[in-house]
């Protein structure tokens, strides 16, 4: 009960339904533009990640040609909501978002060059919910202090391939097919699919009032622990031997994703009622009780990018886990398996059913409870990174660095870093800047900070938000699962464009939980944490030119279990 009121306090629906016809006009005059920053979007993102998920020689894809074309995505209905996260009141805009490029955008060009095949995608259709949520709310102007741009689930993609691809039975591109149709999908999720989301605000005097940090980095409400317990009266999709007769059956493992997060069962091999009890368990931040919980079942091949679909769960939510956590759901067919059973006359009644059992915790800072493992669902807690910018490195090198964290045999990157020049704002000099950093962390209050600088409080609140003497920017959350509560540590590893792969700097002594847990009541370390330059550089490789910092808020949270839910 705890978990789910935590979820859903404040929440309100408005207006349903409503049409966009002055938003689809603003978004065509508009379309030009965008569509030139989404070109480029395509290429220095997407192009990467399609040549490292093939493997030689296919890695070699491009883009050859791209363009969007001239009608843009149409936008409707809207749908509005008012809810609470993190401890703001804000408005939710859900919009329908709708691109069918099959017969009325023929002017699209979307051409892949891989070797001395062209590879050209066609009949584009995309299909999904974006999320607007107006937070903080204000009670003067501007009233709307920010935007997250979202969405909670992934949308539907769709398109033919034109050339080599068009056609099927060349496993090759056959694979080269699957996986092009799989890296799109993931890198959509990866950018758009919450907790990602783009965050714009106009309210940098109140940064510290309102806690940006915490609105454009939106903490977790819960833990789902999802367990996939087991299935029955799944569809045949393969013919095998058993008890002297010629069956159908299947191998069927599940996949499930919540948010970007995506998890695998284990294969069952020749069954229609499987079992996978704890290995199919694991855990899932949950942000909101709306969001998106997407289960499919898929039976196994020897030819991996020919698994057949089983059937899924249709909109299923957390909200739903909320109020049915030990339930059996029905699958649903795909419409194309459909027609295709139904083409073949061997549509069966029934596509089966799948038992879920969801456990919900409530993220703490007590360390009395941690709960027991299952499967796969192994943490005890989160440490949650908001990392966002560095100083003390050459401005040559600020471009496309990354930051390594390092903890309990794993390890987790950032994305490249950005430059952003130094301010040389006349009034706020890089030295009071630091003199009024030094002032927070030492918990001087504003009030006296303004006093001792001679700066105006909205100059203070800017300079410790905004940080203008940084100039290496990230500005991204990176979230760590713990297994060892009490004996946890984690590195930061600075990894530079200048060193050829190797890490330049790092902490002298890795953080430990106990540091955060001792750090303050709420297990936080808010500062710019000082790096070393790694020993096993050469001397001659000096790539900074003062103190190494990494300025991040870093948080503990230990997972308490709620069974009255």
């Amino acid at each position: 009960k705890k978990v789910r009121d935590s979820m859903t306090a404040g929440a309100e629906d408005g207006p349903q339904g409503g049409q966009l016809e002055w938003l689809n006009w603003l978004l065509e005059k508009q379309w030009p533009h965008l569509s030139e920053a989404l070109v480029k979007v395509m290429r220095e993102q997407l192009e990467p990640q399609m040549q490292a998920a093939l493997p030689t020689p296919f890695n070699s894809i491009r883009f050859e040609e791209l363009r969007l074309g001239s009608r843009p995505p149409v936008l409707g209905p809207i749908d509005v909501f008012k809810d609470r996260q993190n401890g703001y009141d804000g408005l939710i805009m859900k919009v329908g978002v709708k691109w069918d490029c099959q017969n009325n955008n023929e002017d699209i060009k979307v051409n892949l060059q891989l070797g001395a095949f062209n590879l050209g995608i066609r009949n584009i259709d995309i299909e999904g919910t974006l999320q607007l949520n107006f937070r903080p709310l204000l009670e003067k102007i501007p009233i709307l202090g920010g935007i997250q741009i979202t969405m909670m689930s992934p949308p539907k993609l769709d398109w033919d391939f034109d050339g080599v691809l068009k056609g099927r039975g060349m496993p090759p591109m056959d694979f080269v097919s699957r996986t092009l149709r799989k890296v799109i999908a993931d890198s959509l999720s990866s950018v758009l699919v919450f907790p990602k989301h783009f965050f714009f605000q106009w309210v940098d005097g109140m940064a510290l009032e309102v806690d940006l940090d915490t609105i454009e980095f939106p903490r977790p409400e819960a833990v789902l622990r999802l367990c996939v317990q087991e299935a029955r009266n799944l569809r045949g999709a393969d013919w095998a031997f058993l008890s002297a007769m010629v069956r159908t059956t299947s191998d069927p493992y599940a996949m499930v994703q919540v948010g970007a997060t995506v998890n695998q069962t284990p294969t069952k091999r020749m069954s229609l009622s499987p079992v996978w009890g704890e290995e199919g368990c694991f855990d899932y931040l949950v942000f909101t009780s709306s969001q998106s919980v997407k289960v499919d079942i898929f039976d196994q091949d020897l030819d991996p990018t020919k698994d057949d679909h089983l059937g899924f769960i249709e909109s299923l939510t957390v909200q739903d886990l909320l109020e049915r956590p030990d339930n059996w759901w029905a699958l649903t067919p795909r419409a194309e398996d459909r027609a295709k059973l139904q083409a073949a006359g061997k549509e069966p009644q029934s596509f089966g059913e799948v038992r879920l059992g969801a456990i919900f915790y409530s993220l703490g800072t007590s360390a009395d409870s941690a709960p027991p493992t299952r499967g796969k669902a192994d943490n005890q807690a989160y440490v949650f990174v908001e990392l966002r910018c560095c100083r003390g490195i050459i401005a040559s090198e600020c471009e496309g660095a990354k930051a390594y964290f390092i903890w309990e045999g794993k390890e987790r990157s950032s994305i490249a870093s950005v430059y952003q020049a130094a301010s040389e704002d006349d009034a706020v000099v890089p030295a009071t800047q630091k003199m009024v950093e030094h002032l927070y962390y030492e918990k001087t209050s504003i009030e006296e900070i303004v006093e001792i600088s001679g700066l105006t409080k909205r100059e203070v609140t800017s300079v410790l938000y905004s940080r203008p003497s940084f100039t290496m920017r990230w500005r991204e959350s990176i979230t760590l699962g713990i297994q060892d509560l009490q004996n946890a540590s984690i590195n930061i590893l600075l990894d530079l464009p200048g060193t050829a792969g190797k890490c330049y700097a790092q902490l002298q002594t890795p953080l430990t939980t106990q540091e955060l847990m001792s750090a303050s009541e709420d297990w936080t370390i808010d500062k710019s944490f000082v790096l070393e330059k790694r020993s096993s550089l050469s001397g001659d490789c000096v790539l900074h030119e003062g103190p190494i910092e990494v300025n991040a808020r870093i948080s503990l949270r230990a997972l308490s279990e709620h069974r009255d839910i």
